[in-house]
């Protein structure tokens, strides 16, 4: 399970996404500052707030970044109207509002860690489990190529071994 996670936080740091960053600095943006909480339910007339995100914790955080992806526009909305001090949870907020596509990055990150969670989650237990993990792994990997490989090249992998083989550096493979 450790493997599946690193993997997944292997691959978004290659994306260089920052989603991590941003999530943390949602939440730690309101943490313990209930000035500044009563001030976003002034500005925005909403009082849910980000969750706490922490990377290790694989299974749970699936809810934080629903969440987060909930109130992005608000918590965008707070940072322009209100006068806030110099913080790097600030400054991590307005980077990620400079990108136009955070929301669909942030969306992105959602769904696929929504697909992983199910997968960690049957996985963590005592019974054995280590029969059904080939199935269930190749699954999650066709998953995860059909959100941008062409449908045909993957029905043509019948095995694992000729999934891991397509060459994803290739147009001619992937979806427009």
């Amino acid at each position: 399970m450790h493997v599946v996670n690193r993997a997944f936080q292997t691959g978004h740091q290659a994306s260089e996404r920052q989603i991590n960053r941003l999530l943390r600095a949602m939440y730690h943006l309101f943490k313990d500052v209930p000035a500044r909480r009563a001030q976003y339910i002034d500005a925005t007339g909403k009082s849910v707030f980000p969750s706490k995100f922490c990377e290790i914790r694989w299974t749970q955080n699936t809810s934080a970044r629903k969440r987060a992806l909930d109130v992005f526009d608000d918590v965008i909305q707070f940072v322009k109207t209100v006068k806030l001090p110099k913080l790097t949870s600030v400054d991590t907020i307005k980077d990620a509002v400079s990108d136009p596509l955070t929301k669909a990055k942030l969306a992105s990150f959602v769904t696929i860690t929504q697909l992983l969670e199910g997968f960690l989650t049957a996985f963590q237990s005592n019974a054995s489990m280590a029969p059904y993990l080939y199935d269930d792994l190749q699954e999650v990997v066709k998953s995860l190529m059909r959100r941008c490989v062409k449908p045909e090249v993957i029905e043509k992998a019948a095995t694992a071994a000729q999934l891991m083989k397509i060459d994803l550096d290739d147009s001619k493979n992937l979806l427009s």
